[in-house]
């Protein structure tokens, strides 16, 4: 609709375009700033254009009204996903009716800029096009020559000045509340916040729509959202930009369709759903033996003992997500957005939790007494061993922080909703999953003679204690390579602690099948850091992706990291298999790979356009398919297949 407006509108002053003005003399000016240097902020580079205006002329915002266009950079060999043009807050006005929104006399862009293949210069004709307009319109394109280099930085009080007036995200302090639909095209909804908030100004942008926003009720900071087609049809991001007076916001929020997700009761199933089959996943060892040595160590007690027991742990696991629930509120207060599996990317976390599951292991394996004095081992053992509440409560808290790195495929609809969402959502969204994740116990608590399904106590037990001990010991193993110790220490370290085991006494006769583990433990980790090196890995860059299809090959992204389980399996499964790896060699695609083990922005930020927050991520790119195939969380070889045979058909 706004192009049919703009369209009409140029037409009638086509006329005074012809007989009043002289193009050669045009009413606008526009320069790059800095000239062989560059502004810094944070960690991104910028640079900046300013637009100098005739007064009465103007240029036009992001979401330009129902007339104009904002300013486009044709970046010739450069990749559009290089570079961000940050739009400063405008002003709005009505001319003849025709609503506008844009800028007057002065106006600097900032330019967010990305070096590609870390280059420390950009030497480039780029072309700028924009368009002015006073009683007519006139469409600009200048040609402009940027050089800049990283490694000269300037600071500049116009280019901050103008930066201030970029409308940031507001992650915690605003909030989209209560909103109700006036229609298909028409929702009003009101904003939030903790802080004093009187709003001066506002506008909205979709990069799916063209949106009108009006300022309901000043006093109650209800506002009007008029989209040009139906809300139930958008599925990106909605910014509000705004005006408080003292600084200049935006907030993102999401208008979901009706079908799928009308609701706040879809996110909590999904999130109760994800929690509940994390339960049943086979790659999670340690989460499984902690459950199963609890389940049994429930056996002798009576209802009442069984109902404690189970709430314990309850506790423990509704404590463990509420508590990442309120990480991820700490870090986006700080401005930071944050992906599923954060908390597996903090060596802090991963020394601290290697520590204590390797305590686990050596107490259920029956060490602790080689390692601790007895008073300590008795304490010990009375958290852990005998049942006390604070055991039990432990046992929760670990099997649900361990249960995260492999998450991600059930997790990341509802996760992924969370991160945009206010601080009671994202806490009620992890509340979701631990409920789910705790089920067992919940039905151990209304039917507690469910219990008696597992064989009665025995000598099976010390057996299987000493084969969750292996288990725990072997996801040391497994840490200890996420913190990047070389394997050969692990296998040391691994063969030591089960070699002081089988000569103990007890288990010589498991000797042959414990030495076995092992050596399959280390050969998966080898064969896992060894396996990339039998086909030509790249390290990830967007901009290599858009290189490689404009010459028209086929590109194959995998998103990966060491901590994730999942991930460690589609590689085993599906990616280094002899079929795929055959489909890639004799099709020459081009293969990336982005390492999400260490915490990586960039990385987020990316998969975060794809609507994810987790991973795994696998993508095919092609010509015909620029814009990406997402794939499925869990990988096969038949779904791979199909997909890259499909791309292949049709590049």
């Amino acid at each position: 609709m706004r192009y049919l407006v703009f369209i009409l509108f140029f037409f009638i002053n086509i006329k005074f375009l012809y007989s009043n003005e002289n193009l050669d003399n045009l009413k606008a000016s526009s320069e790059i700033l800095p000239n062989n240097s560059i502004y810094k902020v944070n960690n991104d580079y910028y640079f900046n254009i300013k637009i100098i205006l005739e007064k009465g002329w103007k240029t036009y915002w992001k979401n330009p009204g129902d007339a104009g266009l904002p300013i486009q950079i044709d970046w010739g060999n450069l990749k559009p996903n290089d570079y961000e043009i940050l739009f400063p807050y405008p002003k709005g006005s009505l001319d003849n009716g025709i609503l506008t929104i844009g800028y007057e006399n002065v106006v600097n862009f900032p330019v967010r800029i990305k070096f590609p293949n870390d280059q420390e210069k950009i030497k480039q004709v780029i072309t700028l096009n924009y368009l002015i307009c006073k009683e007519i319109c006139i469409p600009v394109s200048e040609k402009k020559k940027i050089n800049i280099n990283k490694q000269n930085i300037i600071k500049s009080d116009e280019f901050e000045n103008a930066y201030k007036k970029v409308p940031k995200q507001s992650f915690n302090e605003y909030e989209i509340h209560s909103i109700k639909s006036l229609g298909p095209n028409k929702i009003k909804a009101s904003l939030r916040s903790d802080k004093k908030l009187q709003i001066e100004s506002i506008f909205a942008y979709s990069e799916e729509s063209i949106l009108t926003v009006n300022i309901f009720d000043k006093s109650k900071n209800i506002i009007e959202i008029i989209s040009d087609v139906p809300f139930d049809g958008l599925t990106k991001p909605i910014q509000i930009a705004f005006d408080n007076g003292s600084a200049f916001n935006e907030i993102q929020f999401i208008k979901k369709n009706k079908k799928t997700q009308s609701s706040l009761i879809y996110f909590y199933f999904i999130a109760f759903i994800g929690g509940l089959i994390l339960n049943f996943m086979p790659c999670v060892l340690p989460v499984i033996s902690i459950k199963l040595l609890s389940f049994s160590s429930m056996m002798n007690e009576n209802n009442k003992g069984i109902r404690l027991s189970s709430l314990n742990v309850i506790l423990g696991i509704i404590f463990s997500f509420l508590f990442l629930g309120l990480m991820v509120i700490f870090f986006k207060s700080l401005g930071n957005q944050l992906g599923w599996g954060f908390h597996f990317q903090n060596k802090t976390f991963l020394i601290f939790i290697t520590f204590i599951i390797f305590l686990f292991s050596l107490n259920l394996l029956g060490y602790f007494e080689l390692f601790l004095p007895r008073s300590l081992n008795n304490k010990f053992d009375n958290l852990i061993a005998n049942n006390q509440k604070y055991g039990e409560f432990l046992s929760g808290v670990f099997s649900s922080l361990l249960a995260t790195p492999c998450s991600a495929p059930f997790l990341g609809t509802a996760i992924g909703f969370s991160m945009l969402a206010s601080p009671l959502i994202i806490l009620s969204i992890f509340f979701s999953i631990s409920v789910g994740f705790a089920m067992p116990y919940l039905l151990c608590i209304l039917f507690p003679n469910i219990i008696k399904v597992i064989p009665k106590p025995g000598e099976w037990m010390i057996k299987f204690k000493f084969f969750l001990g292996i288990l725990l010991l072997l996801s040391t193993g497994w840490l200890l390579n996420i913190l990047e110790f070389n394997l050969t220490f692990i296998f040391i370290l691994l063969s030591l602690i089960l070699i002081f085991s089988i000569f103990k006494g007890k288990f010589k006769k498991q000797s042959a099948l414990i030495s076995l583990t092992v050596i399959f433990f280390i050969s998966i980790l080898t064969y896992l850091n060894k396996s990339n090196e039998k086909l030509k890995w790249e390290m990830f860059n967007e901009s290599k992706i858009y290189d490689y299809i404009s010459n028209n090959k086929i590109v194959f992204l995998d998103i990966t990291a060491d901590w994730c389980i999942t991930c460690q399996v589609n590689k085993i499964t599906t990616i280094n298999t002899e079929n795929i790896n055959k489909l890639f060699l004799n099709n020459e695609i081009k293969l990336l790979q982005a390492d999400w083990t260490k915490k990586d922005p960039e990385i987020l930020e990316f998969i975060s356009k794809f609507g994810r927050y987790g991973i795994p991520v696998n993508i095919i790119y092609s010509r015909k398919f620029n814009e990406g195939i997402l794939l499925s969380e869990i990988l096969s070889q038949d779904i791979l297949t199909k997909e890259l045979r499909r791309v292949i058909n049709e590049n």
